[in-house]
């Protein structure tokens, strides 16, 4: 499920739910407080290049997305411009 907030940030950032799909179904998942985190890193873009073939903008777009996930919801979703910080343990 989508959560409105979820379905505005999309709206406003140009992202599309083929993009988020793709995210989730490929990317590498964090956990951060209580939430799930997809973003796709190298591992995850190798085996999208693999499977997929887009422009080089789709990749350098798909390659900055982050999708978060909390109990089912999608909450938010958004570009990175700086790496995410890792939980060290």
């Amino acid at each position: 499920m989508i959560t409105h907030h979820a379905e505005t940030r999309m709206q406003q950032r140009g992202i599309s739910q083929k993009m988020v799909d793709v995210v989730m179904d490929f990317g590498a998942v964090e956990h951060h407080r209580g939430a799930e985190i997809y973003a796709m890193d190298n591992r995850a873009m190798d085996k999208l290049k693999r499977s997929v073939q887009c422009s080089a903008q789709t990749w350098n777009r798909l390659k900055k997305l982050y999708v978060v996930v909390a109990s089912g919801h999608l909450i938010t979703v958004g570009h990175r411009y700086q790496h995410f910080k890792r939980n060290r343990h």
